[in-house]
């Protein structure tokens, strides 16, 4: 058993939930120069990426690709195709792309302080593009984005100024 424990070279976790549990084993057990591959940008990842433990993690576009899907559904909502039996993969003439990449960035130790973490938004950014997707991030807790209105709190909206005199924001 021990033999079988030293010809694993790295984990490469394709889900966020084992990626923490597999780097807190190898940190109870005191294994090192084992790799660990993550998926998402949870705090508890980032955290072990900070330690060393993980080496880095996919992180994922989730706005991106409900912005994406939603538009594409709409597209075929309002201008549906005229074939339903067509070969869309196939189809040059294809109204339906066969492939849509909606983005990944690989976080590792020297990125990990730039990276959103689900649970905290990332600050509103000056975009200065019209490709949110190209947008780079700051931690900022949760607590600090959002906004007091009328006792109530809020997610600050898209186009808000704060801070900025050409008010050109854009909040996630």
């Amino acid at each position: 058993m021990e033999k079988a424990r030293e010809k694993v070279d790295a984990f490469i976790c394709l889900e966020a939930l084992a990626d923490k549990e597999v780097a807190a084993v190898l940190s109870r057990s005191h294994v090192a120069g084992k790799t660990i591959v993550a998926m998402d940008t949870d705090s508890g990842t980032l955290e072990w990426i900070e330690k060393g433990v993980i080496a880095a993690t996919v992180a994922q576009k989730p706005f991106t690709m409900g912005f994406i899907g939603l538009k594409l559904l709409d597209e075929l909502r309002h201008h549906p195709p005229s074939r339903l039996s067509a070969n869309w993969a196939e189809d040059p003439f294809s109204h339906i792309p066969r492939f849509v990449d909606t983005g990944v960035t690989v976080v590792d130790k020297s990125t990990v302080a730039l990276t959103p973490v689900v649970g905290i938004a990332p600050q509103a950014l000056d975009v200065g593009t019209s490709n949110p997707a190209s947008a780079t991030f700051e931690r900022v807790p949760l607590r600090n984005a959002w906004n007091e209105e009328g006792g109530r709190k809020r997610w600050p909206r898209d186009g808000e100024v704060s801070g900025n005199a050409r008010g050109h924001r854009f909040c996630w």
